[in-house]
């Protein structure tokens, strides 16, 4: 390999865990191209001296297709980020890890970050025409997030969509 091993997070993680898994944060692979994440443990013998570690990738290639396929409304969009509000799914794959939520999102701008917004507190509210909802995913940093416009929802549909909001 090009890279020296004992660099990567997933190995100094690792190490810092004593024994325990760890899993790295998205990363795109630089042997396939792919968004994946690093499982990883620190090996020891029977003395408690470090052997080394081993470490498996698992390749999140088709976590975009099930996000994908998931529709609150017509014209909603979800998405899975990292807790700095970087994209891990996004219909532009040139997005991954590139572009950032918060540049995009019709949040308030000024009340929400990825500090505010992503602070692990689930939160559903309609504002300025838009629905928004964010949850995080147990056992990891990533959260989904929701948002699209209220008009998708009309007539006899918005005031029981509007109290679920609420609820």
């Amino acid at each position: 390999a090009d890279f020296e091993y004992a660099e990567r997070s997933w190995y100094t993680g690792a190490v810092a865990t004593k024994g325990k898994i760890f899993c790295s944060e998205p990363y795109i692979s630089k042997s396939n191209g792919t968004l994946c994440v690093t499982y990883s443990i620190a090996l020891y013998n029977a003395r408690n001296e470090f052997l080394g570690i081993t470490a498996c990738d698992l390749l999140l290639t088709k976590l975009e297709e099930a996000v994908e396929g998931i529709k609150f409304s017509a014209n909603s969009k979800i998405h899975v980020l990292d807790g700095d509000g970087r994209y891990l799914t996004h219909k532009d794959t040139s997005y991954v890890l590139e572009k950032n939520y918060f540049d995009e999102t019709h949040l308030d701008k000024k009340k929400y970050n990825a500090k505010t917004y992503l602070d692990g507190v689930q939160k559903a509210f309609v504002k300025n025409g838009h629905f928004f909802s964010v949850r995080k995913i147990e056992n990891s940093s990533w959260f989904v997030v929701v948002e699209g416009p209220i008009s998708d929802f009309s007539g006899q549909l918005a005031k029981p969509f509007y109290m679920m909001i609420v609820i």
